[in-house]
């Protein structure tokens, strides 16, 4: 994997990013990620990085520090975030389909938008997360927290919520819950 600066420089070649911390890298104010899909980065420090745009698809970013991240718009489908930290993230428009995102921490995250259709978020912490407008097709929130959350206009169709935390949550004009489990509509 190359990274280049604006000027088409060779400022960083790695493999493997498995427990590296590319958080200096991500601030270089010349530096352009489009493509990192299919790398390694478990394990890696990326709090308050500027990833908008980027495609991770595939990549594998189990345990990884992503805390108040900026992914919007980003490619993160069939990508493992699980175990990941994203409190706080910007994952607004993001493609998170097919996402592993079992036990993610993505409190007060923004996730309007967000294609979250057939993502694994069992056990995920989702309190006070902006989930206005978002995909949840088919997706298993399984023990999932979703305390305070915001699931406005989201698209709930065939969504597995069995012993998901319903409490305070905002379901105000949420659309489709055709075929979703583990939830009573009142």
């Amino acid at each position: 994997m190359e990274i280049k600066n604006i000027k088409g420089e060779v400022i960083f070649v790695l493999d493997d990013f498995k427990g590296v911390d590319l958080s200096s890298l991500l601030f270089e104010p010349n530096l352009i990620i489009f493509n990192l899909s299919y790398a390694n980065l478990s394990g890696a420090y990326l709090a308050s990085s500027n990833l908008s745009n980027a495609n991770l698809s595939d990549v594998n970013l189990s345990n990884a520090s992503l805390y108040e991240v900026n992914l919007r718009l980003a490619n993160l489908s069939n990508a493992n975030l699980s175990n990941a930290n994203l409190s706080n993230a910007n994952l607004s428009n993001a493609n998170l389909s097919n996402a592993n995102l079992s036990n993610v921490n993505l409190s007060n995250a923004n996730l309007s938008n967000a294609n979250l259709s057939n993502a694994n978020l069992s056990n995920a912490n989702l309190s006070n997360a902006n989930l206005i407008g978002a995909d949840l097709s088919n997706c298993d929130l399984t023990n999932s927290d979703l305390d305070g959350a915001w699931l406005r206009e989201a698209n709930l169709s065939c969504a597995n919520l069995t012993r998901a935390n319903l409490k305070n949550t905002d379901l105000k004009k949420a659309r489709d819950f055709t075929g979703a489990i583990g939830f009573v509509l009142i």
